[in-house]
């Protein structure tokens, strides 16, 4: 967390701005070439970030596990490679040559990040359970040259977090089709960071140490999550199709003292169908409506204020753009040796796209995605790519 403040302190922004997305903790590779649709798909430990009832719509024919160690997946906004070069062989001494290389960026955002879920999944036949270890980092820059009365600031909204997790889904099959039922349980550690930096404090000695003594908060929070997938028996005859709802965050954990990445209380709904396509392995078109009841709010800074100190507003988001999430996925073979899928979907006003590999134990996942940091009319976006490195044990 140390290294995201101390890598972060040369970004400038402005005196007054947004960084506000959509509330997470995990973003799959997998789950976000296809738009961030999953919570009527799941099949994998990562349903418990959507759906915890989607543990259960893997294989409920057999009995297995799977074990996931420690998948790396590191994500970054397209120029943010040279923005690091440029800020890298600046003179940082050099006050012009750093207000010519702001200036360069202005109005540009940036974003970097690593997560990890290591996790073990085993079906039991009549229950799916799941546990799993979460740890993470990521952070936010938007820059505007020269924003503030004593001197250009660098905004940093960041974020580290370690948390556990377990969840139970349970399938029941009836006449009317197949319901499944789960739930899961979550203990999340926060720290965060969010607020300027400013020329000044650039001659504090041990700059990261300054930085962290300024800005880290601490928190911690515990929460539960619920949801439901129903699989209507007279629609499969035609075309297999699910619907899932989830309620997701309820507990301390959608307080957590209102720091940057706490998790508000979500309602959520999806649908997904798989049409019959010969040759490959799976079809799957899906769409989500997340946060239906508009519980994320937009978080807007200023720091205008007496010995800069940092004030926020936290304003209702109700931008529907941000919610809505669409894709498909073609998965082109799926067996013991090897796996191969690719992805497309619309997540807030633009395309997605991902592709996957796994040969025997070892999965090579990416993606792209274009985040929305504003809301409404405010358009504040970047475009992110997402690589990720994950061996596998077991089949489900």
């Amino acid at each position: 967390m140390r290294a995201i403040v101390a890598t972060a302190f040369w970004v400038i922004s402005a005196v007054v701005t947004s960084a506000s997305e959509l509330a997470y903790l995990y973003k799959d590779p997998k789950i976000m070439g296809r738009g961030g649709a999953d919570i009527a798909v799941g099949g994998a430990a990562t349903a418990l970030f959507s759906n915890p009832a989607g543990l259960a719509t893997s294989n409920t024919d057999d009995i297995g596990y799977e074990l996931s160690f420690l998948p790396v997946a590191l994500s970054a906004t397209e120029d943010f490679k040279s923005f690091y070069e440029d800020v890298k062989d600046v003179d940082k001494n050099d006050y012009g040559a750093v207000g010519a290389l702001l200036d360069e960026y202005s109005g540009k955002t940036f974003h970097i990040g690593g997560t990890t879920y290591s996790s073990f999944t085993t079906n039991l036949n009549l229950a799916v359970i799941s546990i799993g270890v979460l740890g993470g980092s990521d952070a936010n820059y938007i820059i505007h040259a020269n924003g503030s009365v004593n001197g250009a600031t660098s905004e940093l909204v960041s974020r580290g977090y370690l948390g556990l997790l377990a969840g139970v889904a349970i399938p029941m099959r009836t006449r009317l089709g197949l319901f499944s039922v789960g739930m899961g349980a979550k203990y999340i550690e926060l720290y965060s960071y969010e607020g300027p930096i400013y020329m000044d404090d650039f001659g504090q000695g041990n700059l990261g140490k300054h930085l962290q003594n300024k800005f880290s908060k601490y928190t911690y929070g515990s929460g539960l999550d619920m949801g439901v997938t129903f699989s209507p028996a007279f629609i499969e005859e035609l075309i297999k199709t699910s619907f899932g709802l989830s309620v997701l965050n309820v507990g301390t954990i959608n307080d957590m003292g209102k720091q940057y990445g706490y998790q508000p209380m979500t309602v959520n709904a999806g649908v997904a169908i798989e049409p019959w396509v010969p040759v490959i392995e799976r079809f799957i078109i899906a769409a989500d409506y997340v946060d239906i009841l508009n519980a994320n709010k937009n978080r807007v800074y200023d720091y205008t204020g007496v010995d800069n100190a940092v004030a926020y507003t936290d304003y209702t988001d109700t931008d529907i753009n941000k919610r809505l999430k669409i894709g498909m996925e073609l998965v082109i073979a799926d067996n013991e040796v090897f796996g191969l899928s690719t992805s497309v979907g619309h997540y807030q006003k633009d395309y997605t796209a991902g592709v996957s590999l796994r040969l025997s134990g070892l999965e090579l996942n990416f993606s792209t995605y274009k985040e929305q940091l504003g809301t409404g009319d405010v358009d504040l976006s970047d475009r992110r790519y997402m690589a990720q490195v994950n061996i596998t044990f077991g089949r489900l």
